[in-house]
């Protein structure tokens, strides 16, 4: 079901990519925002920045008599900790997904994608309770990812926050269907985090790495929709993390490195 899933997405996002026109200049006035996760969006009640024990209670809480998978990442085979929460099988077309960072911070969610089984609701209906709950969506696009002149042609929705929930003003669209070149963290492959933990180039970057929070809603042309995908992150709290967890692996790196000097120190040579 993953594999559809970005399927889907990937079709959506390459096909009939256009660039945006003009000069973009990030927009300021949601600069130095503290994160704020009980201001932050949800997906069914997963929250952006919520703790890890609260995240594996509400996707439990979700899918009730499902088994939920603990993936597990780290520095080496020996030091792993849980960065993801699954619930997925081929059997049940609602599927879930929750990234974690990892220590030595407290783990706490930074992506999030579920796509959720409906019992065929109109599109439009689903178009005005994401509305609803969301807010007027920064853009929506059709399929080749125009713009859509109306709600007869959405295909896709888009909403860029802050740090503390407030819609991000000058949101405009980049090459690749991303709002103001972001979204570098949707649809993250297996060990995504520790890599950007060991590379901060690997992740996003610019106005990207401290600013962006984004919510995605995948509902496609049908008249009656069957299913939907949403999709979110915070890519801002996914950088601080991985970051804190990058210095802190080459800390230990760099003490366990010592250790070993200062035992061979102590070793007589045989000579």
């Amino acid at each position: 079901m993953k594999r559809l899933k970005y399927a889907l997405l990937s079709v959506a996002i390459c096909a009939g990519a256009q660039s945006a026109t003009g000069t973009w200049t990030p927009p300021s006035e949601n600069d130095a925002v503290a994160m704020d996760s009980s201001k932050l969006p949800d997906i069914t009640g997963i929250r952006l920045g919520m703790p890890m024990a609260d995240a594996g209670a509400t996707v439990q809480k979700l899918n009730p008599g499902r088994q939920m998978d603990s993936l597990r990442d780290g520095p080496s085979a020996n030091q792993l900790f849980v960065d993801t929460l699954r619930v997925a099988d081929s059997r049940i077309i609602t599927d879930t997904y929750v990234h974690l960072t990892l220590p030595p911070q407290p783990q706490l969610v930074w992506h999030v994608s579920r796509t959720l089984q409906q019992p065929n609701v109109a599109r439009a209906a689903v178009i005005g309770a994401l509305r609803q709950k969301y807010g007027k969506e920064a853009y929506a696009l059709r399929g080749t990812l125009v713009p859509a002149a109306n709600d007869d042609e959405i295909d896709s929705m888009w909403w860029v926050f802050d740090e503390q929930g407030h819609a991000v003003g000058n949101t405009q669209l980049q090459p690749g269907g991303k709002p103001n070149g972001c979204s570098s963290g949707f649809g993250p492959p297996g060990g995504y985090y520790m890599q950007v933990a060991r590379n901060l180039g690997r992740g996003p970057t610019g106005w990207c790495a401290s600013h962006f929070v984004g919510l995605k809603a995948l509902i496609t042309n049908r008249p009656i929709l069957p299913y939907i995908v949403l999709e979110m992150d915070d890519e801002a709290l996914l950088m601080r993390a991985a970051a804190a967890t990058g210095a802190w692996v080459r800390g230990e790196s760099a003490q366990a490195q010592q250790d070993a000097i200062n035992r061979a120190n102590q070793v007589r040579p045989k000579l």
